[in-house]
């Protein structure tokens, strides 16, 4: 499979919501946990080094987005991660609802509003926002549903128009992981902004497979030891991993995606003889 080679910008991702449409992946940190004071120095140090944070307004001791949002010098993801979904939240989906419109308000780019919520409630949230505002999300958290289920729950969540359609679960096998992955390429073929890939030991890898093969959104930690989800990487060994996969591309890269037992294999190969790359 040939995949156009990744587009990466330096500093802050554009102000149009439309880019996520146009395969350019975009580095997200996620922050969370700890007291006010300890969020706002990780959201400086994440801005620094992410195109966007990520607030995990759900694992923080008194979540302010008030303060918070604009102490970000780059846009700003607000999430409020329920437990069916992984998360910390177990105050309400209206309570996940009033952070939301209050990280809006506060100037966040992005919501990220759980599938999973009532319709009428993420209906609403999706009304306020406008939908280019809205990562439509939905997370399993116990493990990896079969294709049966993952592509009708893509297209269904396609009907309600996000800026990014956001779909991860938790591998125990490649085959898991590959199956997740094969979101990504079946997304882009419709125009839609995707982030899709596993979380958990053996999904690992596939937050850096799912930005080569054209997602919109991959997350990182901001270093070792603050993950804010199981396999998370951190951003800066998630931007070497990226350019050492592009440099053995010289400028476009190959990637072949196997099923061999237990294993995946990622295998960024040379540019293919004669083939004019995109630029």
């Amino acid at each position: 499979m040939i995949i156009n080679p990744l587009h990466r910008e330096h500093g802050p991702a554009p102000g149009a919501t439309g880019c996520f449409r146009h395969g350019k992946g975009r580095l997200v940190v996620s922050v969370g946990g700890g007291d006010q004071a300890s969020a706002m120095e990780r959201i400086a140090r994440a801005g620094a080094l992410a195109d966007l944070v990520e607030l995990r307004l759900d694992l923080m001791a008194d979540p302010r987005p008030e303060k918070l949002v604009p102490a970000s010098p780059v846009p700003v993801i607000a999430t409020v991660r329920t437990r069916t979904e992984g998360g910390a939240w177990e105050h309400g989906v209206s309570g996940c609802s009033d952070l939301l419109l209050r990280s809006l308000g506060a100037g966040a780019r992005y919501v990220d509003v759980e599938y999973g919520f009532p319709e009428r409630l993420r209906r609403e949230i999706m009304k306020e926002a406008g939908a280019g505002r809205v990562i439509l999300s939905h997370h399993t958290p116990t493990g990896t549903p079969s294709r049966k289920f993952l592509i009708p729950l893509l297209e269904a969540m396609a009907q309600e128009h996000p800026a990014v359609i956001k779909i991860v679960c938790h591998a125990r096998t490649a085959s898991d992981t590959l199956r997740v992955l094969s979101l990504v390429p079946r997304a882009r073929a419709e125009g839609l902004g995707v982030s899709a890939f596993c979380m958990g030991r053996a999904g690992r890898t596939s937050r850096l497979c799912s930005l080569l093969l054209g997602a919109s959104l991959g997350y990182s930690a901001l270093e070792e030891g603050e993950a804010t989800a199981e396999g998370q990487i951190p951003i800066l060994e998630m931007r070497r991993m990226l350019q050492m996969s592009l440099a053995a591309g010289h400028g476009g890269t190959r990637i072949d995606l196997e099923e061999t037992g237990k294993t995946m294999n990622l295998l960024p190969l040379a540019r293919t003889p004669g083939r004019r790359e995109n630029p």
